[in-house]
């Protein structure tokens, strides 16, 4: 797909001076031009395209290859065409497309520099924010802090029991010499009787757990002081 970028420079030109259907037909040979800067088509088929008359055309097409001797561009006497086979050579071409080239890469030098500077802005933005929640993070660790102090003794005036986790029993368990699954026999224990010692609630799982273990213990302790003193005579000496 071939595209011409027109220059707000040709309202000034002599071109503009001249009859309508010459600028258009100019207009359209600048549509038409390829890379190369050659237009190719016969006068009939450019005529039909631009909508002017063959006479309108030829005319056109004269006008453009005569000398110009107001014309700012010099190279050439200021003539805009030369006639080639299957067509024409528009003589300027090389030069606008040189300042057509040099007119994009502004543009995009242009756009560049806009999405860095927004992007700048966008990271400085950031940083602002990143500091200042920096800056406020000891009064939120602060507010939150008390938050949990506050809620701890809430919940210790509403519900003096905490109900522990089986983590917390096998770590108890562990600290009193007992095997860990000790631990998990005393909370499934209590699980089934609804954290209930009998008719009343449980308030302290710590204090019920060393009673358990006095109470399952304390048989065993009892049975080995019997044997020992069952070896002993009514001295004290061990029995022989």
């Amino acid at each position: 797909m071939q595209f011409t970028k027109l220059f707000n420079s040709i309202l000034d030109s002599t071109i503009w001076q001249e009859p309508l259907e010459t600028k258009i037909v100019w207009i359209t040979m600048l549509a038409m031009v390829d890379r190369s800067g050659e237009v190719h088509a016969s006068v009939p088929g450019l005529a039909k395209r631009a909508g002017v008359t063959l006479e309108q055309c030829e005319s056109a097409l004269l006008c453009l290859s005569s000398p110009d001797r107001y014309s700012r561009t010099k190279d050439h006497e200021g003539r805009r065409t030369r006639e080639i086979d299957g067509g024409w050579e528009l003589l300027n071409h090389a030069k606008y497309r040189a300042l057509l080239s040099a007119e994009e890469r502004k543009e995009y030098n242009r756009k560049k520099q806009a999405e860095y500077r927004a992007e700048k802005k966008n990271v400085n933005d950031v940083s602002m924010t990143v500091n200042d929640n920096v800056s406020n993070a000891h009064i939120t660790d602060a507010e939150s802090e008390s938050d949990t102090k506050k809620n701890k003794k809430e919940r210790k005036a509403k519900d003096p029991f905490a109900k522990p986790t089986i983590d917390e029993l096998r770590v108890f368990a562990a600290k009193q010499g007992l095997p860990a699954t000790d631990g998990d026999s005393m909370f499934y224990h209590w699980e089934e009787n609804g954290w209930m010692n009998g008719r009343n609630p449980v308030k302290s799982w710590q204090s019920g757990f060393l009673k358990w273990k006095l109470n399952k213990w304390l048989p065993s302790l009892k049975s080995e002081q019997n044997k020992e003193s069952s070896t002993l005579d009514a001295r004290g000496f061990r029995k022989i």
